[in-house]
């Protein structure tokens, strides 16, 4: 998990604009009982173009990685907006529109997701990339007939007839994880708390979360330790990422421990700023920090 200021963060204009034209509307579903924030929220979303903003500047504000897990999300359909407070509790539904309750979360396991084989590749291979078992996977040829389906339901634009894809089913229940498995419910420690990377750290040898009293019950929630492929990415940036690096510091600056530091600490605040990283955060960012801190 990553600190996300969004104090720094600029609003939509539409998102903006929506609110004001719709203020009088809003302040009457709010004060009225029997509406619930998920139909606050409904009403909304029905303005797709302000929804679709909406979330583009989410998951641009956070630098293209989930709030909860870290993995790579994007404006596709395998991303959804996560509201920190649920909005179908009475006492958040005046939080339903609070662009500070808003993140970017990925579906957690929820959704049928594809690959789409590019030359070369193997079942094999794909398999590894995402750290799941061969038997895991579905392949498919796409017929002419079917690409209008494939294209909308796992949100890929450029395909064509005869393309191969992979298909990961649904993860099992017990597997889910981010906002999936969180629903309603509250956690302790969540993003928008300065400290909350300081309460995760890793083990380099399966990528599991280590459970403290302090943290056991957001990682229940959440389910960051429940999925193989989270567990698996989280240990192979530690190695080919932070150790990489760290081996490569040692190499240059070695020598000295101040020069050391201070390159260190270079590549950390470069790592951990959205701005000089491209716009898109390296996926796991805050794992890849977590081990050059601890070096």
């Amino acid at each position: 998990m990553r600190h996300i200021d969004k104090t720094k963060a600029i609003l939509p204009p539409s998102f903006l604009k929506w609110l004001k034209d719709n203020d009088a509307d809003l302040q009457d579903k709010i004060n009225d009982p029997s509406v619930t924030g998920s139909q606050i929220w409904t009403f909304f979303s029905q303005s797709t173009h302000v929804y679709r903003e909406l979330k583009e500047a989410l998951v641009a504000y956070q630098g293209y990685i989930c709030c909860y897990c870290g993995q790579k999300i994007d404006l596709d359909g395998l991303t959804k907006i996560e509201h920190l407070f649920a909005k179908s509790k009475r006492e958040y539904k005046h939080l339903t529109l609070d662009f500070y309750n808003l993140l970017a979360s990925c579906m957690g396991g929820c959704k049928l997701k594809a690959h789409v084989v590019k030359s070369g590749e193997t079942l094999e291979k794909i398999a590894a990339l995402y750290s799941v078992d061969v038997e895991y996977l579905l392949d498919v040829w796409v017929n002419a007939d079917e690409i209008k389906l494939f294209r909308e339901r796992y949100d890929i634009e450029n395909l064509s007839a005869g393309d191969r894809i992979i298909i990961f089913p649904v993860l099992p229940e017990p597997q889910q994880h981010c906002d999936t498995k969180k629903g309603n419910k509250e956690i302790d420690i969540h993003p928008l708390q300065t400290d909350c990377q300081e309460h995760f750290s890793y083990n380099p040898t399966n990528g599991e979360i280590v459970v403290t009293e302090k943290n056991k019950c957001t990682l229940k929630r959440l389910g960051l330790n429940n999925n193989r492929y989270i567990k698996q990415r989280r240990k192979n940036v530690i190695e080919e990422v932070a150790d990489v690096i760290i081996e490569n510091l040692v190499k240059d600056f070695g020598h000295s421990p101040s020069v050391f530091h201070a390159n260190k600490t270079k590549i950390i605040d470069n790592l951990n700023n959205v701005t000089k990283s491209g716009g898109k955060l390296d996926p796991f960012v805050f794992v890849i920090i977590w081990r050059l801190n601890n070096y």
